[in-house]
């Protein structure tokens, strides 16, 4: 029932969170404590803001491309005995709102990590604990009026609401390069989002297929179209992640 449905779209939903959002926090993380030990609070700031740009960019297109594959990734990964097709679709129902979600809950991950940076683990509980209090009419209300997706989508409104709380209380601890982070968001969503419309496109010609096809057929084209966009566009977040990853596959 709506426990299932809720619980298997949120624990893939964490994935993208867990490999790109608390990944990077935790490595960016000795870095941002020695810079702020030797003073250098700036630097500091575009660090945490540089990293912050690559995991925009990279949680926005997850979150996209997650959104467009549900059913096919909840039919592949729970697709069978007492789970149906029936089954499958409402929690990609879910997977969709939660997916909404999934930058913001990348952004509190990393930005928390700068209130760790400067000795200062208070102020991102409280704020947490603040919107908690606030999400509970938000849960309240989408409860009532849409059910078990009402809750999905009333987790990623909370979790949007911390990470920008987060973010502006941090702004004053560290010097963040907010005006950078909008452009590199509205820069990610309109590249992510013109690959999830061709991806979106592929998976209307091949309706009859297994899930296997068409999270394989939609993913390929989502990949070529965002790879292809982001180089053309001369996306910098795109540029210097590619850079990154030929640098460690050069050394490896």
């Amino acid at each position: 029932g709506a426990i299932s449905w809720i619980q298997n779209a949120r624990r893939l939903m964490l994935v993208p969170v867990s490999v790109l959002g608390q990944a990077a926090g935790q490595a960016t993380l000795p870095f941002l404590a020695r810079l702020n030990a030797e003073g250098k609070t700036e630097e500091a700031g575009n660090v945490l803001s540089d990293a912050l740009r690559i995991v925009i960019f990279a949680t926005l297109a997850a979150s996209i491309w997650m959104a467009i594959t549900s059913e096919s990734i909840i039919g592949l990964f729970f697709e069978r005995g007492m789970f149906t097709a029936a089954d499958t679709q409402a929690s990609a129902a879910a997977l969709v709102l939660f997916s909404i979600g999934i930058v913001a809950w990348a952004v509190q991950a990393m930005a928390t990590r700068g209130f760790y940076a400067v000795q200062d683990t208070w102020t991102p509980m409280l704020l947490s604990s603040l919107v908690a209090g606030i999400a509970i009419v938000i849960y309240w209300y989408l409860g009532q009026l849409m059910g078990y997706q009402g809750l999905a989508l009333a987790t990623s409104i909370g979790m949007g609401l911390t990470g920008f709380l987060t973010l502006i209380v941090l702004r004053r601890r560290m010097p963040l390069q907010i005006e950078a982070l909008a452009l590199c968001f509205g820069r990610s969503i309109l590249v992510a989002g013109l690959a999830g419309g061709a991806a979106w496109w592929s998976l209307s010609g091949i309706t009859q297929s297994g899930y296997f096809i068409r999270l394989s057929v939609s993913s390929l084209v989502f990949a070529v179209v965002l790879a292809g966009l982001a180089t053309i566009l001369k996306v910098p977040e795109w540029v210097v992640l590619t850079s990154r990853l030929r640098q460690r596959f050069s050394r490896n």
